[in-house]
């Protein structure tokens, strides 16, 4: 059977209805059979609980920018599964994305022929990705890991140039530990032999063990603190900084985002540009400037403001740039979360630390979806701010964009699926004007 796009697409989101986690024998075996593609290229392989999208996506700006033909695999996407496969910055085709989606169901039918498990979401898409990387002939893939390290499915790559580890905290704990530390310990995971590992530092606990999985493996270790940069000036839509390590020591740098966390992830991309031999001052610094990475921190409309924060590390860096924002009105949020989440934690992080004048509270669809109205319970419990509960997403939002003002700003935080969704209808009513 020959799938259209729009039967592939289809196909892909339902996989995780009919299967299940598989053992790394079953994607090795898939991956062998698709003749091993990862290992065709030069790869970075990023992992961490936050800011991995944006280190990835700043990383293959400027590794284009150098000339570098350069895949970028990421995860989740916003609005369209074709979003996490892009080379130089631009999304697959959906005539290339049906194309190597039949030649992996091909392999796929052959596997389940041979006894193995059909391969999940994540394992499929990985699989496409890298396939259509090694197709085109890419020179360097950089990788978001999915969950945790040790045993997703990107870490069947033997030998990444380098290893970055983004911030750690609690999140997926069901799946990684309980704490901070086993969650760092699954991260490591993705630390191979003889390779560069840029890694967060701020946590000493977690250093700790980074560097001792990190010690046995290589011993260039380059760890990033907030003593590594130095912000000199912030702005609403920019931040400017001043590397304080390495090999561009003294160079001052701007990003195009507004949260103090992405400096440290840019101090990350820095470090790593020079391990692997990216030293251009001004190509980099011109790289970083035009870097995007939709649903972080992003003006997707005058006055409303788009934050892909769903863990509670996240909301609490989301509410520190809040609470930084420049706004001569009122600040609004729209909040919605899924239900495997620690939402009672986020929410508690929101009341104690801002003062929204207003929460407009919606509902996700799908397999993880909870109810708007618990959502609204625990707001609750630690605010007295008015809300208003919307089951739909276009509602919620319609009503919370005609009740503010030029000078008021409104926030959307919870779930990369909401933001995603708010992107959609943002884009539609763009497309109406």
């Amino acid at each position: 059977m020959v799938y259209s796009y729009e039967e592939a697409v289809e196909y892909i989101l339902n996989i995780p209805r009919f299967t299940k986690k598989n053992p790394m024998e079953n994607t090795r075996y898939f991956m062998k059979c698709l003749g091993n593609p990862q290992e065709d290229f030069k790869t970075i392989h990023v992992a961490g609980t936050n800011g991995k999208g944006s280190v990835c996506s700043m990383l293959s700006t400027v590794l284009t920018k150098s000339g570098k033909v350069t895949g970028l695999f990421t995860s989740p996407h916003l609005i369209k599964v074709n979003e996490r496969i892009r080379i130089d910055g631009e999304e697959i085709s959906d005539e290339e994305f049906n194309d190597i989606f039949n030649q992996v169901m091909s392999v796929v039918k052959n596997m389940k022929d041979d006894g193995y498990e059909h391969p999940t979401f994540f394992e499929f898409i990985y699989g496409m990705g890298m396939l259509y990387f090694s197709r085109q002939g890419i020179e360097y893939a950089v990788i978001e890991a999915g969950m945790g390290g040790l045993m997703d499915t990107t870490n069947i790559c033997t030998s990444p140039i380098a290893c970055v580890i983004t911030s750690i905290g609690l999140d997926h704990t069901e799946y990684l530990g309980d704490t901070v530390e086993k969650i760092a310990w699954q991260k490591a995971g993705i630390i191979k032999k003889n390779t560069n590992v840029i890694y967060c530092g701020n946590n000493e606990d977690v250093s700790k063990v980074i560097e001792n999985v990190a010690k046995t493996k290589t011993d260039k270790i380059y760890k990033i603190t907030a003593d590594s940069y130095k912000i000199l000036k912030k702005e609403n839509n920019h931040i400017d900084f001043l590397m304080n390590c390495g090999y561009y020591e003294c160079g001052e740098f701007r990003i195009p985002f507004i949260a103090d966390y992405q400096v440290e992830n840019s101090a990350m991309v820095i470090r790593t540009l020079e391990c692997i031999g990216i030293c251009d001052y001004r190509l980099v610094r011109e790289a970083m400037i035009n870097t995007t990475w939709p649903g972080r921190m992003e003006e997707v409309a005058h006055g409303v403001i788009i934050d892909g924060a769903h863990n509670p590390p996240g909301i609490k860096e989301f509410i520190n740039t809040v609470n930084q924002y420049e706004c001569s009105g009122n600040k609004y949020l729209l909040f919605s979360a899924v239900c495997d989440k620690d939402i009672d934690t986020m929410i508690k992080t929101i009341a104690e630390n801002t003062d929204f004048n207003r929460i407009y509270i919606t509902q996700i669809e799908g397999s993880r979806y909870l109810e708007a109205g618990k959502i609204a319970e625990i707001f609750r419990k630690y605010i007295t701010a008015p809300l208003e509960v919307y089951k739909d997403n276009y509602e919620a939002f319609i009503t919370a964009s005609n009740k503010k003002t030029d000078n008021d700003v409104l926030f959307v935080a919870g779930s990369l699926y909401l933001a995603g969704n708010i992107i959609k209808i943002v884009n539609k009513m763009e497309e109406v004007r």
